[in-house]
């Protein structure tokens, strides 16, 4: 797993923090009523505060298993 500390522009709907793996990733978005639907790219979205959290228990390099 890759990591990235980002700080996004205004119209970047990466938000917060990434966490890549095979070409996707994990990060935050401020629209909380899209979680849980699917977007584009393949990407697992979560709450900023939620992907702030998960970004300081993971290191670069943790193994990601997605079902």
């Amino acid at each position: 797993m890759r990591r990235l500390v980002h700080r996004p522009g205004p119209q970047d709907s990466l938000k917060a923090r990434w966490m890549g793996f095979n070409g996707a990733g994990i990060h935050g978005t401020d629209d909380v009523g899209s979680l849980g639907s699917e977007a584009f790219q393949g990407c697992i979205r979560m709450a900023i505060p939620d992907v702030v959290a998960l970004y300081r228990k993971v290191d670069v390099g943790t193994p990601v298993y997605v079902q």
